[in-house]
This record gives C-alpha cells, structure tokens and sequence, in this order.
C-alpha cells in the first residue's frame, strides 16, 4: 500500500480511493472508482512491506488506448516493487520481526556498556571498601561491621525499588557494594575464628558460600517472575522485608558488640606480598570473572538473538545457581581429601571448558549445560579457596583473618 500510494502521487494522484488513502491504494494509478471507468480490467499491486498481493478489479476510462497505458504503469509498478523485495527481503522481514517484539538490535548493543558499568560498581566499591573494613575488624571485630552490612543492604534495597533514573540505580548498586563488603569480609573472618581445625572450617565454609549460592538461585528466578508479573518493585521490597528478619536475627543471635583483637594482626601489605595467598587469591577471581562477564551481558544477547522475554532471562542463571550449591556443598569436605590445590585447578579448567561453549549456543536449551558447568567450577574454586586463605595465614602469619578475607573476597 506504501509503494502505491507513492506512485499514485507521482502520476498525478488525485480521484477516488487511489489519492486519498494510504490503506485503501489498490491501484498504482489515479482515477480508481470514477465513473468513467471501462469494465473487466483488475490490476495487482503489491504490499512494499510483506509482499501481499492485494488484488481488486477496477473500471477505468472509456479508450482501449487508457486501459494499456494504465496497464502497463501497473506493470512496471509490480515489476519495481519485486525488484526490491528480491534485493531486501531478509532485512525488512528481520526488522518486522524484532519491531513486534520491541527489540532493536542497535538500541541492545548501546545497553551493554551502561549496563556493563552499573553492574560492576558494585565489585568496584568492594575492591575500594575491603581494605578499609580488613583492618577494622581488628579494633571492633567482627559482630559490628556485619550488622552495618545489613543496614546498608536494606538501604540499598529500598533505593532499588523506587529508584528510576540511570543515576539513582547506580548509586544503589555502588552502595550494595559498601554493604556487600562489610557482610563478608566479617563473615568469613567470623567462621575462620570460630572453626579453627581446617576440615571443620572447609565444611563450614562451605555451608555458608552454599547460602550465597541460595541467593543466587533464589534471586535471578524471583526477580524475573516478579517482574513479569507484577513489577520492578515488588522483588525489592519482599527482599526488604527479608532483610529485616536477618537483621532481627543478627540482634538476637549476634548480639553486635566491640570485641577487640588482642592478638597483633598481619598488615595488608605482609598479606599482598605471600605469593600463596596472592595465587589463591588469583584463582578464586579468574574463576569469578566468568560470571562476572555472563551477568550483564548473556540477559541482552538473549535478547538479541533469541528474543527472550523477562522470565527466560531470570531462569537462565538457574542451571548455574544450581550446580554452585552442589559444587560449594560437596567439595567443602571432598576438597580436604583431595587437596584444595587440586580441586581448585580442576575448578578452573572446568570454568574455562564451560565458557568456550556459550557463544555457540542458538537456544536457550544449548545454554544449560555450559552455565551448570560453570556454577559447579566456580562452586569447586570458592570452596576449596576460601578455606586455604585462612589455613595460609594460620601457617604463615598469626590466626587474624579480617585482611586475608578481604583480598579474597
């Protein structure tokens, strides 16, 4: 209908059904349904867009010599119009196709970089707070600096659920980080103390990076189903209010209070300088960095190249969530036996394996398998490093575990 109406106007326009109305041009010429049409000529003009043939008998003028002229612009009229859709099919069939989901493939690509950022504020201020709340642990323990995580978590929370601008948001993760660092860089240090033989604390350990793991499958799911069906608000204010009983518990349980160290800690630096520490260290972010990068990004790809709806992005983390909560839970004890180290380089292969395969995948179902293969490397790594941190500074330095958490974390 767009390519007739333009013709129509080019040859005069004007004059019944062919001038006045885009959707309603069934002719490339002017004049349709005036009465001096002469019967039994049909013409077929061609959606620019789809290709339809809309097909419709029309009367024109009353010379032989007219309905040959009229003809034959119908002709060259079909003939333009195949002429493009043989030289553009795929694209504009591709660009309907993405406008009737709402996606646009350039306004997806721009999302990644503001997206990419937003999402790394958050490890951005942990690697700015952690050396800062390492040290202090010292002077007030551990009870303290955990209660204030929970505070700001909650706050950050609330932000995140009203919050709208670009710039609101960001500030909300950026805190999240700050709380994110107080939460556990103490609770590491916590069960390192309480939990002084290394299997006790590998199990430990392992049970607490199990519920990091529950979170993580929990949220991802939740949020996306949430969203889907009722709004960005909901998920964060049921996270609130869930937040609000773990500080309840922290008040009962914990009993937050200054409890100094009375034995003299390792400095930072003494802790950067042990190649040890620094190549646990190093294993536990290089196994991260997988996760880290699939985040922001994998949601948007999805987007781009499977047309994925909100809840589909949610459950995509769901293989992976999984596997770490069997991979955390199981090599806590197995890698006691084994040996962290070994468990640990095996993390890492796995993880690279797993991430090898992602870009290949052109379904969701060709997802599964690397993102669960990743969750239980990263599961491997986590478990068996957080443990040798603290049995690294019982050997090499003395039993104070604030700093040496805080570079792994």
């Amino acid at each position: 209908t767009i390519g007739g109406l333009q013709s129509s106007r080019q040859l005069g326009g004007g004059g019944g059904e062919g001038g006045d109305s885009g959707t309603d041009c069934y002719c490339p010429c002017a004049g349709i349904g005036s009465s001096d049409a002469p019967p039994n000529t049909q013409y077929h003009v061609y959606n620019n867009r789809s290709g339809e043939n809309l097909h419709r008998a029309g009367m024109i003028g009353s010379s032989n010599n007219s309905s040959e002229l009229y003809q034959q612009h119908s002709l060259q009229q079909i003939q333009q119009q195949q002429q493009q859709q043989q030289l553009e099919p795929v694209k504009v069939r591709t660009v309907l196709v993405r406008t009737i989901h709402g996606i646009n493939h350039e306004d997806l690509q721009k999302e990644n970089v503001p997206l990419g950022i937003m999402y790394s504020a958050k490890a951005l201020m942990q690697l700015f707070t952690n050396p800062f709340i390492g040290p202090l642990t010292y002077r007030i323990g551990y009870s303290i600096p955990m209660f204030a995580g929970f505070v700001i978590m909650f706050i950050s929370t609330i932000i995140f659920a009203f919050g709208n601008s670009y710039a609101v948001l960001f500030a909300a993760r950026a805190l999240q980080g700050v709380g994110s660092s107080c939460s556990s860089v103490s609770g590491m240090g916590m069960l390192a103390e309480c939990y002084p033989d290394d299997k006790e604390r590998g199990n430990a350990m392992g049970l607490a990076l199990g519920g990091l793991a529950l979170g993580v499958l929990i949220g991802p799911t939740f949020g996306g189903i949430m969203y889907e069906y009722f709004n960005k608000t909901a998920p964060f204010l049921v996270l609130a209010f869930l937040a609000l009983g773990d500080g309840m518990l922290q008040l009962l349980v914990l009993k937050p209070e200054v409890r100094p160290q009375l034995k003299k800690a390792p400095t930072l630096t003494e802790l950067i300088q042990d190649p040890y520490i620094i190549v646990a260290a190093g294993a536990i972010t290089f196994a991260n960095m997988g996760i880290g990068i699939l985040e922001p990004s994998l949601p948007i790809w999805m987007m781009d190249r499977m047309n994925s709806t909100k809840l589909e992005q949610g459950t995509i983390f769901l293989p992976a969530s999984i596997s770490y909560l069997i991979g955390t839970n199981l090599f806590g004890p197995l890698g006691h036996i084994m040996g962290r180290s070994m468990a640990a380089f095996l993390g890492l292969i796995l993880s690279g394996v797993s991430m090898i395969f992602i870009p290949f995948a052109t379904s969701q179902r060709h997802l599964i398998l690397p993102t669960a293969g990743l969750g239980f490397a990263i599961g491997m790594v986590d478990s068996s490093m957080m443990p040798e941190l603290g049995n690294l500074v019982d050997l090499r330095h003395s039993n104070v575990y604030g700093s040496v958490y805080s570079i792994g974390d």
